[in-house]
């Protein structure tokens, strides 16, 4: 139960009782507030039956590497915020926030350090390119857009790492009819094509995951469900929410789908609003789902091009609205090349599919 408990060592009395009031929000006892290293090292010493987590700030004196080391049999483990306004920040040290989503996902994202810490920008071997693909509500085909888009690539010989991290309900193994993608490692279920299911128990080491794989396939494909503007993000998963903001750290692309109901349109403003949408590293491409024909769909293209415009993104695409297609690939559970290769939106994911690897 040591994840559970808190000790905190924070100068400023204001950033501190916020840290504090945050972690006991989520269920984490704070179970000493240290102004100094000494007190902090005595409470550490008087209590050996519980590891906390110490959450320190820079603002405290000797708090630093050394320190960290001398008690690092004491604690479960450390995270480190920066003084404000600091003009350099160490690789160690986050930047403080006053938004509790915020501070909740860098807490937590420190504490997995091998998700956090491997980048894919790096990488001198990668040759994948890594494409995230979104929704921005539910119903707005960020997952049956993955599976096709994997599968068009295949077609044109490349090799693809297709992975589930949906945020609501992993459905791309009920769609291909496999089982057991949930392990540690990748499943290949054709030649071309590899599979994995985001849980919890593989999250911290997903990144070092991708980063393998970068270096074998030609396009990582990940299914991340609906997006959310990082202080509406729900808590409850933290672990879910760590991958997709290194999702969104490395990816080359974010594909963001939006079909023409209110709800979801709402949805996009709120998202292009955000502060996400000014710190993305990917290239960011709108499209418009569930186009329906004539002049209506005339004014639904429109409206939507009118919203999306103003951020200028990488690309804005459109997809045709496709009932028979799509149903008859939910209810057949298959892709659309199976169920209506000739039906407008399986066209359309091979004119995409096209278009990438020409």
């Amino acid at each position: 139960m040591a994840e559970l408990h808190v000790v905190t060592a924070i100068g400023d009395p204001e950033f501190e009782s916020f840290v504090a009031r945050t972690m006991h929000s989520q269920g984490w006892s704070v179970l000493f507030r240290a102004v100094d290293t000494l007190l902090l090292t005595q409470y550490l010493k008087s209590s050996t039956t519980i590891k906390p987590v110490l959450i320190y700030s820079s603002d405290i004196q000797g708090l630093d590497s050394d320190f960290l080391t001398s008690i690092s049999g004491l604690i479960e483990r450390s995270v480190g915020f920066a003084q404000p306004n600091a003009v350099e920040i160490s690789g160690v040290l986050i930047e403080r926030t006053q938004n509790e989503a915020a501070l909740l996902a860098a807490i937590f994202n420190q504490g997995r350090a091998p998700l956090r810490q491997q980048g894919l920008s790096g990488q001198a071997t990668r040759r994948s390119r890594v494409i995230a693909i979104a929704s921005a509500n539910h119903g707005d085909g960020a997952t049956l857009s993955a599976i096709n888009l994997a599968i068009e690539l295949n077609l044109q010989g490349k090799k693809v790492l297709l992975i589930d991290a949906h945020d609501h309900i992993p459905a791309i193994a009920i769609t291909l009819g496999e089982r057991n993608l949930n392990g540690s490692q990748p499943n290949r279920v054709s030649p071309l094509l590899e599979v994995f299911e985001l849980t919890q128990e593989n999250a911290p080491t997903m990144g070092g995951t991708l980063i393998e794989a970068s270096s074998r396939v030609d396009y990582v494909i990940i299914d991340l469900g609906v997006i959310r503007a990082k202080e509406d993000a729900p808590t409850e998963r933290r672990w879910q929410g760590a991958f997709s903001h290194w999702v969104l750290d490395n990816a080359d692309d974010l594909w963001l789908f939006s079909s023409p109901r209110l709800m979801s349109v709402h949805s996009l403003q709120q998202f292009q609003s955000s502060a996400i949408v000014r710190t993305l590293r990917a290239r960011i491409t709108f499209i418009l789902n569930h186009r329906i024909s004539g002049k209506r769909g005339d004014l639904q293209e429109e409206k939507f091009l009118s919203l999306v415009a103003p951020s200028h993104p990488h690309a804005i695409r459109v997809m045709p609205l496709d009932l028979r297609g799509a149903s008859a690939a939910e209810q057949e559970r298959s892709i659309l090349v199976e169920s209506n290769p000739k039906g407008p939106l399986r066209k359309k994911y091979l004119e995409i599919a096209t278009m990438l690897t020409a």
